[in-house]
């Protein structure tokens, strides 16, 4: 696996720019209205033992694999290749700078995007139940959890519910093992 753990500088204006956007996404975990936020919510409370949810949200980062969309005049957009092939530096710079124990990703191209700069590992489990497919990965000491994308994946109101499918849940609970497993390693 590529070594992504380097000394990563960044300029005043690009803080400024993560910081202002982790706050919004930290915002928005924090009061899930959003089907894209509420699944994340859920998420980061199943892994983050933390119930006052304004301090479990600065327990997490969260990115997209992909900085830009095409503008589209509705709610739908797709990313083309070009912007996956160029956001994917930002991605591994994110990775490098943060260094994170744990990822988890939400739809197809952000999956490919990171699982590609982890050299392509093979799953360490997969669960396909509740129309959805979930994975886990482990790289040297990175454990990363695959989902589905929310909006894509028809049966998944997170609004609406406040349960996990099955399949994400086995994946988190798997997902805590292995990092407990990592902890311990000599």
């Amino acid at each position: 696996m590529p070594n992504l753990y380097r000394w990563v500088a960044l300029t005043l204006t690009e803080e400024l720019i993560f910081s202002q956007t982790q706050e919004a996404f930290r915002e928005a975990t924090e009061n899930p209205g959003n089907p894209h936020m509420g699944g994340v919510s859920l998420i980061v409370a199943r892994l983050v033992e933390e119930r006052d949810p304004r301090r479990r949200s600065l327990q997490f980062a969260l990115t997209n694999a992909v900085k830009c969309v095409a503008f589209t005049q509705n709610m739908r957009s797709t990313s083309t290749g070009t912007m996956i092939t160029n956001c994917s530096g930002h991605l591994r710079a994110e990775m490098e700078l943060l260094r994170p124990r744990l990822v988890v990703t939400q739809g197809r191209h952000p999956r490919q995007t990171l699982l590609s700069l982890l050299g392509d590992p093979p799953p360490s489990a997969q669960f396909n139940e509740d129309r959805s497919r979930c994975e886990v990965f482990v790289c040297r000491e990175l454990v990363v959890v695959t989902t589905p994308h929310p909006a894509r994946c028809k049966g998944l109101r997170w609004k609406h519910g406040v349960t996990l499918p099955a399949s994400f849940e086995r994946a988190l609970l798997t997902a805590r093992d292995k990092i407990i497993e990592i902890r311990q390693r000599p």
